[in-house]
């Protein structure tokens, strides 16, 4: 038998690398690597979010920056809105308001100054009567003065001051004259340097810049040491803002100036504020991440092997996560030592003691600064031990109700500090022991709000003074928004609509004029009428309407007129009671009808006196003469004595014939102004030998009777002064209707009107009361009355001017303009 021995089987030596501890190596490697990626992507996150940090701290600057200067330019607003309501301004008094522009206190380094249309006329910093730059000394003076006028309060963008020579923003407000038109412009101008100064106010790290851009997207004021001109806005920036959709804040990036930009737009004054920042100190965070990314990267890849051996040892991966552990602690550190120390929130932190007391724990730069307290004063101390007695009970009992609620809390305060009373609005939030449970600190933050409070409080007394002064009036007084909404109404408005039964629980307010109860009252047709006219007010088409209506036994009066206000468009609507009035001036119309109506009767029975019976003598005279003539031994002496008499007795008739005829001329009412003018004209040609022409349009016609007999009347009288007093052999009477007016002109060539006797004794001309009949004839239709004398002639002119619906001869109600009013 054969035995072969067969050689046994065993591990492989092949690739010893792999045996326990190179697979311990190798694992530790991997692991390594592992963590290398781990690491990397950690670390560029974490920078990510530095970078953001950053962006969103210069965002935050621009917003502090941008709301620092809105505040200071709404101060300015309200400083000014108060000095244009002085007395001495109203009265024009210009050496006692400029001495109050001078003792009115001001933000340190302004200045006042008053314009009207011609220039500067006040300016505190020269002494009242100094020659001042006048509008030609300013290229934008008109767009300025047209901003101002339209928007009420206006800022201006950068300008020159030649009187400062320097750079300036001015706030500036309307002054409005008696008649309620503009006549000047009251402003405070904030000069660069301050603005420039209000912005290195706030903290900034190195090489970052706020920067204030005015409407016209140019520097106005930096924060930095170059001049403002040297920072342009970028082109992205502009282009975004734009339009009317943009963000109010965001953030650009330059790559012509490798800058970025965080901005924050004002809807207010249109002014931009940016801060600045090279995009090198944002990318920082990254750009150094990844610097120890690859380094870290490099050394891992040359000792991979020794790092293999020491994580087989066991000494690698402890030491790694200690360092690792220590960074993120520090990076955690670092991020909430900047959170306390850069941001412009006021913060504290107080420790709860186990027995329920509260100690200071912490403050930050910005508490420190707006208290007057600081973090050495009161660490570790209670409220009591370092606050005034009522300041410490009352923040006692806030942190007493945060700790008893256990949930985060948000009040407001007033509070006596080192620095004064100041209004807060403070934030609470409890923090948890993980372990127990318990409150151990309170975390706050504050906001001063007295500034907000102020202005707030400014607002509400003007918006008082304004609801006063209008429950002050009679008329019955609502104020519209720009589509015709009630946002306010005076107490006449409201006892009126309680007194007549369609008054509503708000009086109207918050619902559409043209479908209130008061608007439904006027009827359809005078609703319709009043609709379309707030309708064109509210579009813009006019200024004013005005209407008049029946409420039951009473007159009524609504004016509506429409005006702006902060680039807002409002209307406001007054109901006047005017039934004494239309009665006062219905019983004036009447009086003179009856006057003029007494006038006609008197003119008919005087001229057919002087016809019937004066004329009727006469004629029998003349036949009496005739008998004498005839009876007389000798006749021809007798017709020469009689000749002047005849001569005499004719010229009476023919001068009796006249006068009858112009008295009284028949036939206005049959045939009309057009053809009584044509016959009064013939009729007096043919009876006086003066030449007469007459031109008069048919459409004369259709004005009111009492219109057609007051020119009729007129006429008469002025063709009576020429055959009496003119001594002229030609006469024109010319009458129609153009631009919108009833236009009648008398011309004749005699020897003109003159108050002084030809004989130069300075005696008036005897003329009765025809001219004051005719100026009265034409004044009840609000015409007027023009006598033009010369060694030509003499032209009388008389216009009166169409009114629609000819609304003054009645008591109906009428459509029309304030300008209307009488």
């Amino acid at each position: 038998m054969t035995v072969v021995a067969l050689p046994i089987s065993g591990p492989s030596r092949r690739w010893p690398m792999f045996g326990l501890r190179w697979r311990v190596a190798l694992t530790s490697s991997v692991v390594g690597l592992a963590a290398f990626v781990a690491s990397a992507a950690f670390l560029n996150e974490e920078a990510l979010e530095d970078r953001d940090a950053l962006r969103q701290r210069a965002q935050a600057a621009a917003l502090a920056s941008a709301t620092s200067f809105e505040r200071e330019v709404a101060a300015a607003g309200f400083l000014l809105m108060g000095l244009s309501k002085a007395p001495s301004l109203v009265s024009g008094e210009y050496r006692a308001f400029y001495d109050q522009l001078a003792a009115t206190p001001r933000p340190e380094g302004t200045w006042f100054t008053l314009w009207n249309p011609d220039g500067q006329i006040l300016n505190t910093l020269r002494p009242f009567g100094s020659p001042l730059p006048r509008r030609t000394d300013y290229r934008q003076f008109d767009d300025a003065w047209a901003r101002v006028r339209d928007r009420g309060i206006s800022v201006s963008s950068r300008a020159f001051s030649p009187v400062a020579n320097t750079p300036i923003i001015a706030v500036a407000t309307r002054i409005d004259g008696s008649d309620g038109r503009m006549k000047g412009v009251l402003s405070v101008n904030l000069p660069e340097a301050r603005i420039a100064a209000s912005l290195r106010d706030k903290s900034l790290p190195d090489g970052w810049v706020t920067t204030v851009f005015d409407r016209n997207r140019m520097p106005a004021a930096s924060s930095g040491d170059a001049r403002p001109s040297s920072v342009g806005m970028p082109t992205a920036l502009q282009e975004r803002l734009r339009s009317p959709e943009a963000p109010a804040d965001g953030t650009v990036y330059d790559p012509a100036s490798g800058t970025f930009f965080a901005y924050r737009a004002s809807r207010t004054t249109d002014f931009v504020t940016a801060t600045i920042v090279p995009a090198a100190l944002i990318e920082a965070p990254v750009t150094e991440a990844r610097s120890r990314i690859a380094w870290a990267g490099l050394a891992l890849l040359l000792a991979g092997g020794a790092v293999g051996l020491a994580v087989a040892r066991q000494v690698g991966p402890i030491e790694t996560s200690a360092t690792e552990s220590a960074r993120k602690l520090r990076l955690a550190e670092a991020r909430y030592a900047s959170l306390w120390h850069d941001t412009s929130e006021s913060l504290f932190i107080v420790t709860v003691a186990p027995d329920g007391r509260f100690v200071f724990e912490g403050l930050n730069p910005a508490h420190e600064q707006a208290t007057g307290l600081s973090l050495v004063a009161i660490a570790g101390k209670e409220p009591w031990e370092c606050l005034p007695p009522e300041t410490a009970a009352a923040v006692t009992a806030r942190y007493r109700t945060c700790l008893e609620t256990g949930q985060p809390w948000i009040y407001d305060e007033v509070l006596d500090l080192p620095s004064g009373r100041r209004y807060w609005q403070t934030s609470l939030a409890p923090v948890r022991d993980p372990e127990t449970g318990r409150i151990v600190t309170l975390v706050g933050t504050a906001r001063d709000v007295t500034a907000d409070r102020e202005a707030r409080e400014q607002v509400e007394r003007s918006q008082r003074l304004l609801q006063a002064t209008v429950d002050a009036l009679a008329a019955h007084v609502a104020i519209l928004d720009g589509t015709g909404v009630i946002i306010a109404v005076n107490r006449a408005w409201r006892l009126f609509g309680q007194a007549n039964g369609y008054a509503d629980a708000d009086h109207g307010i918050g619902i559409d004029y043209r479908e209130s109860s008061r608007f439904a009252a006027l009827g359809g047709a005078r609703a319709a009428a009043v609709a379309r006219g707030l309708t064109s007010l509210l579009d813009g088409d006019r200024h004013e309407f005005r209407s008049s209506y029946r409420g039951g036994d009473r007159f009524f009066q609504m004016t509506a007129a429409r005006f702006t206000h902060d680039g807002g468009t409002y209307v406001v609507v007054a109901h006047e009671d005017v039934t004494e009035l239309m009665a006062a001036r219905q019983d004036a119309r009447d009086t003179a009808r009856r006057l003029l109506s007494l006038q006609e009767e008197e003119r008919q029975r005087i001229a057919a006196d002087l016809h019937d019976t004066t004329a009727q003598h006469l004629a029998a005279a003349g036949l009496a003469l005739m008998q004498v003539s005839a009876v007389a031994g000798d006749p021809g002496a007798v017709a020469k004595a009689l000749d002047p008499v005849w001569t005499s007795l004719d010229e009476a008739q023919r001068e009796i014939r006249t006068l009858s005829f112009l008295l009284y001329p028949p036939g206005l009412r049959t045939h009309g102004l057009a053809a009584s003018l044509r016959q009064l004209v013939g009729g007096f040609a043919d009876r006086t030998g003066i030449a007469g022409e007459v031109a008069v349009s048919d459409e004369v016609d259709e004005v009111p009777f009492e219109v057609k007999r007051s020119i009729l009347r007129v006429t008469q009288e002025a063709l009576i002064n020429v055959h009496r007093h003119a001594e002229a052999s030609r006469v024109a009477v010319n009458l129609e209707i153009a631009e919108g007016a009833l236009r009648l002109s008398v011309i004749d060539d005699g020897r003109g009107f003159n108050p002084a006797m030809p004989d130069g004794s300075g005696d008036a001309p005897r003329l009765g009361v025809g001219i004051p009949g005719m100026e009265a004839r034409i004044r009840q239709f609000d015409g007027a009355l023009e006598i033009v004398g010369g060694p030509a002639g003499t032209t009388i002119n008389a216009v009166i001017p169409l009114v629609d619906g000819w609304s003054h001869l009645s008591l109906e109600p009428t459509e029309g303009t304030l300008n209307d009013l009488r």
